[in-house]
């Protein structure tokens, strides 16, 4: 089965509802992870763990794993990839102009 396949079972297996809340859940788990890093960094000084920095990493393909879902389950891969290159167009034109 291809991955493509696995999410779309999940998909089916769970439903919409089900898939929507997960993608939330994996969202806050990563903020969280990566407020604990900031806070490691700013407050006590201490160097990011292995370990932390491999929790953003899991947590970064989680996030990952639930938005290619909702993609599918919103059908709007064209439209997340124009919004995407737009953004990044706009990125480039403020740092070209130095803001």
């Amino acid at each position: 089965m291809t991955s493509k396949e696995t999410m779309y079972k999940a998909i089916n297996t769970y439903g919409v509802e089900n898939q929507l809340i997960k993608t939330v859940e994996e969202l806050s788990e990563l903020s969280q992870a990566l407020c604990k890093s900031l806070i490691r960094l700013n407050y006590t000084k201490e160097k990011i763990s292995l370990e932390s920095v491999d929790n953003i990493f899991e947590e970064i393909a989680d996030v990952e794993i639930m938005l290619e879902q909702c993609k599918m389950m919103f059908q709007c891969d064209k439209e997340v990839s124009a919004w995407k290159h737009k953004k990044i167009e706009r990125l480039e034109r403020r740092l070209e102009s130095g803001n």
